[in-house]
């Protein structure tokens, strides 16, 4: 066999394994494949970490979250008692006409709180005599009474020489401008519709010293 023939047989045989001959070729290639495989791979992961690294220097920076202080709950504002002041009312006589007991209990509640001393009466006979024996500083007169009626009481008690400067403070459940207008005309000092709150009652008494006073100044 010529050489050119045996060579050809022997680069045949490189790819029969059953020859036991082994092709370096596909050494070659195989651990060509590997070692660019294994590069690929570590490239990807190069990129993967630079990229990580470029994110994570173009975050912004977090701001460190401020710490939580707890706040008290607000207690809703005290409801302001509106009174006059204690010096205003300490040591007055105060003489409470009104035929109900709870009125009558409501009124010394309120004016015993302010240093008040109060005479009361169920009715106009008996608060009339009351007035003409000792004169109270005040009187709160009731208009509908049993027997003599509030407007009567308020005439003999300004026809009285002792009882014609007092002050009187008319009061009343039914608001009505006759009313109002004749207890005027007769000589009340002020007019209050029953029900009324501590607040208006010393209001209104504090405003009937007032115009006594700048009566009496002028």
């Amino acid at each position: 066999m010529s050489a050119g023939g045996r060579v050809a047989v022997q680069f045949a045989g490189w790819g029969d394994r059953g020859g036991g001959m082994v092709n370096p070729f596909g050494w070659i290639a195989t651990a060509f494949r590997t070692l660019t495989g294994g590069g690929e791979a570590a490239r990807a992961a190069g990129m993967r970490t630079r990229t990580r690294s470029l994110a994570d220097a173009f975050e912004a920076p977090r701001a460190p979250e401020p710490a939580r202080v707890p706040v008290p709950p607000v207690s809703p504002p005290a409801r302001e008692r509106r009174t006059m002041p204690r010096e205003a009312l300490d040591g007055l006589r105060v003489l409470v006409v009104d035929d109900s007991a709870t009125v009558l209990a409501i009124i010394r509640k309120m004016l015993q709180q302010n240093g008040c001393t109060v005479v009361e009466a169920v009715d106009a006979e008996t608060g009339l005599e009351h007035a003409f024996a000792d004169p109270p500083d005040l009187i709160l007169l009731d208009i509908v009474l049993p027997g003599m009626s509030g407007f009567v009481a308020l005439r003999l008690l300004r026809k009285n020489p002792q009882t014609r400067d007092v002050p009187v403070i008319m009061i009343s459940g039914n608001k009505q401008a006759t009313e109002e207008y004749y207890v005027q005309r007769i000589g009340a000092d002020d007019f209050m519709t029953k029900p009324f709150t501590r607040a208006e009652l010393f209001e209104r008494v504090q405003r009937v010293f007032a115009a006594r006073r700048t009566a009496a100044e002028g």
